[in-house]
């Protein structure tokens, strides 16, 4: 119910306002110019104070940079998926401009490091996007008028067309990321380990044997392969891996691993039961020296 404005009330807000303007030089003057974003004015019984309100300030900016990058995330990632060397040609500029795809992606896989709750999932994100695409680190593509640009003006079009595969790898891997923000938006606690990205190169599930993004190796191009470092006083011993599938890609990821890190020794992380049902050699138990191996390969 409305009061009226007797001259008594009018001196209570009067005295109230004077008390406000005070706070809040004593706040930027204590608080080396604190935003009024942080701040909150409270005025009980006459008695006018400045309070902190950083957490639900926090909780606000955090929902809507979920939603933000979710919202971007999910538009991306169908249209990367239909990548191809022409489409790079035809429409990378407007694809690194403005609002354009690639530019919104990089800007919203940025502003994960403002989330606490996605440390995990920015450590994912930094490594996709420093994953070398034809001349230069993903990163580098939500940008135009640079390097990239003048390199898709040049490149052929077998380049064109493993760069497209290349942003289509990565971009399966973001759906890792919006499967775990959608997960953080709804309460839930993020793994107590997230398992490295491997651009379809892990050899068994990732719930088998995960990949530590701590100690994952990356090759000299960025590409992080199904690989730990393992460290002994502080300087790596050894290689854990698994052996790889089949495919041209994992072999070459596997071998190129080898040969840039240059490691003496390699564990092969096989478990048991497939060792005894696929009756593998002896070579997928423990540690196997590798020196003997690499100078040969250099040749």
């Amino acid at each position: 119910m409305n009061k009226p404005l007797t001259q008594r009330l009018a001196e209570q807000i009067t005295e109230c306002v004077k008390a406000a303007d005070e706070g809040f030089i004593n706040l930027i003057k204590n608080k080396d110019n604190v935003g009024i974003m942080n701040s909150a004015l409270v005025i009980k019984g006459g008695e006018t104070k400045v309070t902190e309100q950083n957490g639900d300030v926090g909780a606000e900016m955090k929902q809507h940079l979920l939603d933000i990058a979710l919202n971007g995330l999910k538009s991306a990632i169908p249209q990367l998926e239909q990548m191809d060397g022409n489409k790079l040609r035809e429409s990378f500029q407007e694809m690194a401009s403005g609002s354009g795809t690639l530019r919104s992606l990089m800007t919203n896989l940025r502003n994960l490091n403002k989330i606490p709750e996605a440390k995990q999932l920015n450590d994912y994100a930094v490594t996709l996007t420093n994953i070398q695409v034809g001349v230069a680190r993903f990163s580098q593509w939500g940008t135009s008028g640079g390097e990239v640009e003048k390199w898709i003006g040049k490149a052929s079009s077998q380049e064109l067309t493993q760069a497209a595969k290349k942003i289509q790898a990565i971009t399966n891997e973001l759906k890792n990321v919006t499967t775990e923000l959608e997960n953080i938006k709804a309460g839930a606690p993020m793994p107590q380990m997230l398992s490295g990205p491997t651009l379809g190169l892990a050899r068994f599930a990732a719930s088998s044997i995960p990949i530590n993004q701590q100690t994952q190796v990356k090759l000299n191009d960025g590409t992080p392969v199904p690989v730990n470092t393992l460290t002994f006083a502080g300087k790596p011993v050894a290689l854990a891996s698994s052996y790889p599938k089949s495919t041209p890609a994992a072999l070459e990821a596997h071998m190129k691993t080898l040969l840039e890190k240059e490691c003496s020794c390699l564990v092969v992380l096989t478990p048991e039961e497939q060792i005894q049902a696929s009756q593998l050699p002896a070579y997928f138990r423990g540690f196997i020296p590798l020196a003997r191996y690499i100078p040969a390969a250099k040749k």
